[in-house]
C-alpha cells in the first residue's frame, strides 16, 4: 500500500524542522522535497528501487548517501545533529523517512545555488538538474506530474 501524501508531508516537515528551518525556507524545501519523492517513489508506492540500488522514499542510491555523509562529518553542526538524533550515518536508516527528508535536504547543501523561488515548474527543473541530473530520465514535467497528480 502506497505512503499517503500527508503522511509524507508532514514527516518531511518535521524532519526539516528538526535541521533548525523554519518559515518561508521551512515550507519551500518540505515542498521540493516532496516532490521529489512524488516522482522518484511513484507517488509513495517504491521505498526500494527495483532495477537498482537506491533506498528510501527519495530513492538514494548508497554510494550518494556515503558521500553526503562524508560531507556532513567536516560540519560539526550536521554532524553532531545525526550523531544525537539517529546515531550516525546508514544509508540503511533511508527508510526511516525523518532520516531520508534530512538526508534528501543535505544533499543540497553541496550545491552553490539557492533552491529557486517561484513556481513548482522553477523547483521541477532544479530537481531534473541536481536530483536526477542530465544522465537520468525524467523530465521536469516528470517531477511536476508526479506532484501534482499525488492525492
Amino acid at each position: 500500500m502506497p505512503y499517503n501524501r500527508r503522511y509524507v508531508e508532514t514527516g518531511v516537515m518535521d524532519a526539516l524542522k528538526g535541521l533548525g528551518m523554519s518559515g518561508n525556507s521551512l515550507k519551500n524545501w518540505s515542498d521540493f522535497i516532496v516532490m521529489i519523492i512524488a516522482h522518484e517513489s511513484a507517488k509513495g508506492r517504491y521505498i526500494k528501487q527495483i532495477k537498482g540500488p537506491a533506498l528510501g522514499l527519495s530513492q538514494m542510491e548508497p554510494a550518494t548517501h556515503d558521500d553526503i555523509a562524508a560531507y556532513l562529518n567536516k560540519k560539526p553542526k550536521y554532524r553532531d545533529y545525526f550523531n544525537r538524533t539517529f546515531g550516525g550515518f546508514d544509508a540503511n536508516k533511508l527508510y526511516d523517512i525523518h532520516y531520508m527528508a534530512c538526508m534528501s535536504r543535505c544533499f543540497f547543501l553541496r550545491f552553490p545555488e539557492p533552491l529557486p523561488d517561484g513556481s513548482d515548474y522553477s523547483l521541477a527543473q532544479y530537481a531534473k538538474k541536481r536530483w536526477n541530473t542530465y544522465l537520468g530520465k525524467a523530465t521536469p514535467e516528470d517531477y511536476l506530474d508526479a506532484y501534482k497528480e499525488w492525492n
